[in-house]
């Protein structure tokens, strides 16, 4: 195959959030950037920039510190098969 077909993927649209009017200006604690906490549609908190609505884990710095690391499930025989 030539590399003349051959595409990049397309960019993927960050989704936006809704800041509520009544809500207040926080910082983040990674980078002292303002943000404001909104609840996404399956009720999570989450920090987004102010102005964007974009969520502020996609920009900010230091966001790998507030990664929370998902634990993988055991095998209930203890097997790793």
């Amino acid at each position: 195959m030539s590399d003349e077909y051959t595409r990049e993927p397309a960019p993927r649209a960050e989704p936006t959030y809704e800041i509520p009017l009544n809500a207040t200006l926080a910082h983040c604690r990674g980078c002292g950037a303002g943000i404001y906490w909104v609840r996404t549609p399956a009720g999570a908190n989450m920090p987004v920039d102010p102005g964007t609505g974009v969520s502020h884990f996609s920009t900010c710095p230091q966001a790998a510190r507030f990664s929370r690391k998902r634990e993988v499930p055991r095998n209930p025989t203890g097997s790793d098969r």
